[in-house]
């Protein structure tokens, strides 16, 4: 049908009319004349020829015969190619394809797919939703094997495809020694199936894989079953493998992991030998054949190592291997220590680098950028840095140091004095070095800065002795006015007599934050003192201000002798006037040490020894005394130490 409308539907390429003739077609030559054909379309005036069609490879070409009149028979039309160009008309070549073997679920649909042809003919036809198609959907419930015959224009081909029920193998049954391992290997022939592995809990590497790893370390002998389960959406199949655990140990062993090394390193492939433990060790290039449990090798090329390490225990060996893979030593040259002042810094810029190495310094502090093999480095204090090229496994490292001179730190303090007076500046460094003191340009650690009377700026320079860059200080020297005495006064004042006390008070300019110290040893402003010497006494203050500044003057005070008095008559008649026998005191820190009255008999009619109140009242026993002579006995301790006595009479009146 598609065919028939594109012939409707578009122009000839070529087109002939045989009207009187029985011969008619393309040729470029006149079979009857000898005349050039060059027409492209003939009517039924013509002489019945067109010329030939140029073809293009992969096209078709339709010819198509009319017999208008209807008087042409059966076998009355006859077509010659053999003018054609050869191979024009040669079959194209067949490009056919059939699904590939497949494995389908009982009663699952699933499709086949053949292509290349223009007609199929599927057989046979059992479970076939259609057998004239080229993608029929298929639903089997038992191995089938399914042909198509593919028909094309020029050709005719039958193709198979063997359709197979899902199948599981769990594999061998395996027998184990306890803590050996060993891969559990399971296999479908459908794609795409999700795998489920049940047996001993924890014992397999996963659950959910094809191809566990199981270990025996702590199953008990015995015999166990582990099942594998092949799943797809439409249907699924398990297949059980048993392993056999027995009651002895798998031979233990160390072995190193896959490493790379450095051209010209070595590496010991194994570990301390156990006891009843056999080792057999061999390699890819047979440079290796060794009985021994650590190995030690230096392989020039990639080489695995084959280990086998056998027991008395246990029937199966263990195999294991590692992989020694060697490369190029990345090469650093030799990195040269360096010493700087703080705040500069140090390049690196002649390392050859390569793009499969990797490089690494650290410590990263002070480092431009760690992973770049030249840098910039500026670091705080003296720093050991390393750099480490990789290349795999393959690691090479140098080291240099930068030492940092510190930055030189001066200290000094301001000083302030007084008018007139002179100081020493004292300057000190963390580091050794030079100072320089200006305006004088003298060197050295101190500068005496003689008198001075007015404030003053000094500048000390230092240079120290690694000739980093200088440091400069100003020091500055103030010079105070200083404190002065204004007064110094004595109340009361005037003749002191021996044991009285007087207040010293002095006031100075400025009043505020001034030390006191008098010659007593008291530090306040005021001072309370009791003279006793006779000649007179003379005290002296110092003050000094916040500044050491200080100023000193004295007061003369004069003393007089301790004066007493001791009445011969006393009244005690409660008049308040001479009521009381006592002895009377000019002056203080004179001490009573004994007062004492008699009767006429010899009699103590009073003690007042000792007391302050120490007087007579002219009573005994809490009872008038009779008006008469009494006689009495004292003792006195002047100021300085002198005692006097005395004993006489006094009369009482009544």
């Amino acid at each position: 049908a598609d065919i028939c409308d594109f012939m409707k539907n578009n122009q000839p390429a070529r087109s002939t009319w045989a009207g009187t003739q029985t011969t008619t077609g393309l040729t470029d030559e006149n079979p009857f004349n000898g005349s050039t054909v060059t027409d492209t379309e003939e009517g039924a005036g013509g002489d019945g020829f067109v010329s030939t069609l140029p073809v293009i490879e992969g096209q078709w070409y339709l010819v198509l015969v009319n017999d208008f009149g209807g008087s042409i028979q059966g076998g009355g039309i006859s077509m010659d190619f053999s003018s054609t160009s050869p191979g024009v008309l040669d079959p194209a070549a067949a490009n056919l394809t059939i699904s590939q073997d497949v494995a389908a679920c009982p009663g699952a649909p699933f499709v086949l797919e053949a292509s290349g042809g223009s007609l199929y003919n599927w057989f046979p036809t059992d479970g076939l939703s259609c057998s004239d198609c080229p993608n029929p959907t298929v639903v089997v419930n038992g191995p089938m094997t399914y042909q198509v015959e593919v028909t094309g224009a020029c050709f005719v081909d039958t193709l198979s495809v063997d359709v197979a029920f899902m199948v599981i193998d769990a594999g061998a049954d395996i027998t184990l020694c306890e803590g050996e391992t060993m891969g559990l290997g399971a296999q479908s022939n459908l794609v795409d199936v999700t795998w489920e592995w049940a047996g001993f809990a924890g014992s397999l590497s996963c659950t959910d894989c094809a191809n566990p790893i199981l270990n025996t370390t702590g199953i008990p002998a015995g015999d166990y079953e582990f099942i594998a389960t092949a799943s797809t959406t439409d249907c699924s199949d398990m297949d059980t493998v048993v392993v056999t655990v027995l009651a002895v140990s798998a031979p233990s062993y160390d072995i190193a992991v896959n490493t790379i090394l450095c051209e010209g390193e070595n590496i010991d492939l194994g570990g301390l030998a156990m006891t009843d433990v056999n080792y057999s060790w061999t390699s890819s290039d047979g440079s290796l054949n060794s009985d021994e449990s650590n190995p030690n090798v230096s392989p020039t090329e990639t080489t695995t190592y084959y280990l086998e390490v056998t027991n008395t225990q246990c029937p199966n060996p263990v195999l294991d291997s590692v992989t020694i893979s060697t490369v190029e030593a990345p090469n650093i040259p030799a990195l040269s220590d360096e010493t700087i002042c703080a705040g500069e810094e140090v390049l690196i810029l002649n390392i050859v680098t390569a793009p499969d190495i990797s490089y690494q310094w650290t410590p990263i502090a002070g480092v431009g950028n760690p992973i770049l093999a030249d840098n910039i480095f500026t670091p705080t204090e003296t720093t050991t840095y390393t750099l480490t090229a990789t290349r795999g496994d393959c690691e090479v490292e140098e080291s240099f140091t930068i030492i940092v001179n510190p930055v030189p730190v001066i200290t000094i303090e301001n000083v302030t004095i007084c008018e007139g007076m002179e100081t020493i500046l004292t300057a000190t460094s963390n580091v050794s070095g030079i100072f320089t003191w200006q305006p004088s340009g003298t060197t050295g650690e101190t500068f005496e800065t003689g008198p001075l009377n007015q404030t003053t700026e000094y500048t000390v320079s230092f240079v120290d002795d690694n000739n980093c860059p200088a440091v400069d200080e100003i020091v500055t020297v103030t010079v105070e006015d200083g404190v002065e005495i204004t007064s110094l006064i004595a109340d009361p004042d005037g003749v002191i007599a021996q044991g009285n006390t007087t207040t010293l008070t002095v006031e100075t300019n400025p009043g505020t934050d001034i030390n006191y110290l008098w010659s007593t040893g008291g530090t306040t402003n005021t001072e309370v003192v009791a003279p006793i010497n006779l000649d007179g006494e003379t005290y002296t203050i110092t003050v000094t201000d916040q500044f050491g500044c200080s100023d000193t003057d004295q007061i003369n005070i004069e003393v007089t002798g301790p004066e007493y008095q001791i009445p011969n008559v006393f009244t005690p008649d409660g008049d308040g006037l001479n009521d009381k026998f006592e002895v009377i005191l000019n002056g203080e820190n004179i001490k009573i040490i004994e007062f004492k009255v008699f009767n006429r008999w010899g009699q103590e009619v009073h003690d007042g020894s000792g007391l302050v109140d120490h007087g007579w009242d002219g009573n005994i026993d809490g009872e008038p005394a009779p008006s008469e002579v009494y006689a009495y006995m004292i003792v006195l301790e002047f100021p300085d130490g002198e005692i006097i006595s005395e004993s006489k009479d006094v009369t009482l009146i009544r």
